[in-house]
């Protein structure tokens, strides 16, 4: 029996994409507005005006970019997922077709030499003799929608964006109410901005490249206006219809949202330009046993070449001596020293000291740069660091966390100490600018350094807080919690940390 085939093609009901719109955006109506003004943006507009007519319930957006051509149409516009947006540009997921057009009873589109009609997925497109300036667009809006506000949706979106293009609104050249304020927060992917003036503001809104995406309720906070300027591409960072921000983007997003509720002073502390600069050593601080053994195994293994004893039992000595937790890069030179003077007594915190030198990173602003330059020459300088890498150390292996980490200073506000993560790498900082103030005066040229049990217990609980912020971001009763756990952990450790600041000060060997 010959087999029946039939070929055929899906059919889609006129009202399927407005229904699907109103599942998949936020606000459609908005959604409208929005994707009109970002295509005529990404076409390079000068001018945009969308022009009403109640009466025909029509609305039509005129604008003076580049326009489309046969195949962008065909090929890009009238194919779902298709899209010619250029890498950079506010869109180029191909979703915005959808509201735009496929939504309504009917649009048109005449652009060059073309005029486009189409009711939901039916479509005719005729060659014209004539030519269109940029690009104009119509939509007939169904009967059952409720036409103000869809106008007023347009004005709400238009008054959002800042953008170098005039936005005019039945005759109206619409002006931004949205103002970025002041910078407070420069992340890798988005800048944060506030205005305090504006206290009444409950929303943080989003946009790149100064086109509106969305809005994020915050509450009645007091925070101000809060505006997040994305950086990367709209296909890097906001789900495909644009209403929000997707995977690791937005759960940073959250983070910051949280973090602005729960500690709204620090959180909008001001941002400054700052320069960063890295003082290389023989690397991070390796918290990590394995490591630390197989380099002293090869550098002593060095020093012994010469035949001057048995390198096995010596190197077996001093890795007899190293406790199991004890992780550091060592400063080569000094164990040499003490392998060539027969010294193997080390105990567990005196070979913590051999005396590594470790990468150092310096945060600042730059109009502290000669002042910062002149603080990292000085001894001062050499002592506060190395007792900072030091505390951390020693608190990171009383708590059991082997890794590395890169110490440093941060001159910057008013944050006495930070942690940050960058890349998957940890950083600590102290500002040693906000060391223990409570120094007697005839002392001040000698800062915190002439009190040494001050100077210790200051830098150990910064250390403390610092390493809290391994497992808890913000500053609440659950970070309390563990920062309390972590400070109950350097208990065990007490006599090591007298010795820590007792060996920052000595001299090198």
């Amino acid at each position: 029996m010959k087999k029946k085939v039939e070929n055929g093609t899906v059919e889609v009901p006129r009202d399927y994409f407005l229904r699907m719109a109103k599942l998949d955006y936020n606000s459609y109506r908005q959604a409208l507005a929005r994707e009109f003004f970002q295509n005529s943006s990404d076409a390079q507009a000068s001018v945009i005006e969308v022009i009403f007519d109640e009466e025909a319930r029509s609305i039509t957006v005129v604008d003076d970019g580049v326009g489309m051509d046969y195949d962008t149409i065909k090929n890009k516009l009238l194919v779902l997922g298709g899209s010619k947006k250029r890498v950079g540009d506010t869109g180029a997921f191909g979703k915005a077709k959808e509201v735009l057009y496929f939504s309504w009873e009917k649009y048109e589109v005449r652009t060059r030499n073309l005029i486009v009609k189409g009711q939901g997925a039916e479509y005719t497109i005729e060659t014209v003799d004539s030519s269109y300036r940029g690009c104009t667009s119509t939509i007939w809006i169904w009967d059952a929608e409720e036409f103000s506000s869809i106008r007023s949706a347009f004005r709400y979106v238009a008054q959002k964006f800042q953008i170098d293009c005039t936005i005019i609104v039945n005759e109206e050249t619409m002006e931004s109410t949205l103002l970025r304020g002041r910078l407070v927060r420069s992340m890798g992917w988005a800048d944060l901005y506030v205005d305090s003036s504006n206290v009444d503001a409950w929303q943080l809104q989003c946009r790149i490249n100064g086109q509106w995406m969305f809005s994020s309720y915050h509450g009645e906070t007091g925070l101000g206006q809060l505006v997040l300027e994305l950086k990367e591409n709209s296909a890097d960072c906001l789900n495909s219809n644009r209403d929000g921000l997707k995977g690791d983007f937005n759960s940073q997003f959250m983070q910051l949202v949280k973090e602005l509720v729960t500690d709204k002073k620090s959180a909008l502390e001001a941002e400054n330009p700052t320069i960063r600069t890295m003082y290389e050593g023989t690397g991070k601080v390796c918290v990590n046993y394995g490591l630390f053994k197989e380099e002293i195994e090869l550098h002593i293994g060095e020093v012994l070449e010469d035949g001057s004893g048995k390198a096995s039992d010596i190197i077996q000595a001093v890795i007899d001596s190293i406790p199991s937790e004890n992780i550091t890069p060592v400063k080569m030179d000094r164990l040499k020293a003490a392998v060539k003077n027969r010294d193997f007594t080390f105990d567990a915190a005196r070979l913590a000291f051999i005396g590594y030198e470790p990468d150092f990173v310096t945060v600042y602003e730059d109009k502290d740069s000669k002042r910062v330059e002149k603080f990292m020459k000085s001894s001062q300088a050499k002592i506060i660091a190395k007792a900072w890498t030091e505390v951390v150390r020693q608190v990171l292996l009383d708590v059991e966390w082997y890794g590395q980490f890169t110490a440093g200073f941060n001159f910057e506000g008013k944050k006495a100490a930070a942690y940050e993560l960058v890349d998957g790498e940890v950083y600590f900082y102290l500002n040693p600018d906000l060391l223990i103030s409570d120094v007697p005066k005839k002392d001040a040229k000698f800062g915190p350094l002439v009190h040494k049990v001050m100077f210790r217990e200051d830098l150990k609980a910064k250390a403390i807080h610092e390493v809290t912020h391994l497992w808890k971001g913000l500053h609440n009763e659950d970070f309390m919690l563990r920062c309390e756990y972590v400070r109950a952990q350097t208990w065990k450790s007490q006599s090591i940390y007298p010795k820590i600041i007792k060996e920052a000060f000595a001299k090198a060997l």
